[in-house]
């Protein structure tokens, strides 16, 4: 059998790089949000925080958070071993496959090669930096970077984080999620990284969130000149823990830019209220508004809602005020240990039309080609159900159910 260029270099290339790469580490560390692999980790995470709700979750309603468990528990990709070290650097490569098989649809396997280095020079100060090597990139539309022999590639993460009491700074490329689900309608874990600034700050039964970052740019052509329209996010979080067991979290984001745009210094005031100062300036920034709500309910139990605001008509003096209200709504339960081994997770969505556009396209809630918000996207709703059973505390199978409307 005769292998094709293609597919023979990505194994020599992954034999290589396998060679090359170092142990996997483990402690206490901040961890992507982006990276497919690391979702697991967060899952079993998740999983013990509903088990153990006694504790205060106010910093788990925004990540990346960190990670202040027993890694013997915990699976290698990226943990076992001594816990990090502060002398020295871990770096780790992971190799995946990931297939898909439709019905009268041509089988599709996209290989992917992530390399990483991390490191912890101080108590308070963690650094994390890795590749990304992808098939499934490459046929991305939303891809603008170079391509060579059906690879794409990029920096996907590369983050320092430094925490000191009440503080955590966080600064570089990376991903976030905001509310009680990664899959969230304002900030989801599915969202390519962006390069930007994250400030947290606790205060008894308060927590609040500030990021500000560039998007992508927009380049277009103007009769026989190149134009570039820069594009920019800011938004602010604050979460209440109005009970024991009972969260409040209240969020606005904005997206703005424009050709030769600067950043909006009224947008790097954490404490203002960006649709109203929009609305003021006579400016058409594209804000977002949205509540959210969690309880744990007795034990093992986790219900949340999440209710999003794009554009809500109120008048009808002009013929805009008759467009179709701009929403998104979230409810959803989580029982970690049902029988013991047994884990549920139902879930309800709906986001109506329009939401997340607007008729700027600098101005939509993309970027590079991917939403900010939660990924299946506007002008629809569905309904999801996922019953896993651990076969042991690393290991699980799932069965998912999927009803869906566009």
């Amino acid at each position: 059998m005769e292998l094709p260029v293609n597919r023979l270099f990505k194994i020599i290339l992954s034999i290589l790089i396998l060679i090359a790469s170092g142990n996997v580490f483990g402690g206490n560390f901040y961890y992507p949000v982006s990276s497919p692999e690391y979702r697991f980790i967060y899952d079993i995470i998740d999983r013990g925080l509903i088990s153990g709700q006694d504790g205060d979750h106010l910093a788990e309603m925004t990540g990346p958070y960190s990670f202040i468990t027993d890694t013997d528990n915990l699976p290698g990709i990226g943990f076992g071993g001594d816990p990090f070290d502060q002398n020295g650097i871990q770096l780790y490569t992971l190799l995946s496959e990931k297939i898909s098989s439709v019905k009268n649809q041509e089988t599709n396997a996209y290989g992917a090669i992530r390399g990483a280095m991390a490191a912890r020079p101080s108590d308070n100060l963690h650094l994390f930096v890795n590749f990304l090597i992808d098939e499934e990139l490459d046929d991305n539309p939303g891809y603008r970077g170079k391509k060579w022999r059906g690879f794409a590639g990029e920096i996907e993460n590369a983050f320092v984080f430094y925490n000191k009491g009440r503080l955590t700074l966080q600064a570089g490329r990376f991903a976030s999620f905001w509310g009680p689900a990664r899959q969230s309608l304002i900030l989801s874990e599915t969202a390519r990284p962006m390069d930007a600034v994250s400030l947290r700050y606790q205060w008894g039964f308060i927590h609040y969130t500030f990021l500000t970052g560039k998007l992508d740019r927009l380049r277009r052509s103007d009769e026989n000149e190149i134009v570039f329209e820069n594009r920019y996010f800011s938004g602010h979080r604050l979460d209440l823990r109005l009970h024991r067991n009972f969260y409040l979290g209240l969020f606005e984001a904005v997206v703005y830019g424009g050709p030769g745009r600067p950043l909006e210094f009224a947008y790097l005031n954490p404490f203002l209220f960006y649709h109203a100062y929009q609305l003021n300036e006579d400016y058409n920034d594209n804000t977002f508004l949205g509540i959210d709500f969690t309880w744990y309910l007795h034990k093992n139990n986790k219900i949340y809602t999440q209710f999003l605001i794009d554009d809500f008509q109120i008048d009808n003096e002009v013929r805009g005020d008759n467009e179709p209200n701009e929403i998104g709504f979230l409810l959803g339960i989580h029982t970690a240990r049902l029988y013991e081994h047994y884990e549920l997770r139902a879930e309800y969505l709906a986001i109506t039309n329009r939401t997340y556009n607007q008729v700027h396209v600098r101005n939509r809630y993309l970027n590079r080609g991917s939403l900010l918000g939660h990924e299946y996207g506007p002008d629809g709703d569905r309904i999801s159900l996922d019953i896993s059973r651990w076969l042991n505390n690393l290991q699980r199978v799932t069965l998912g159910l999927l009803y869906q409307r566009k």
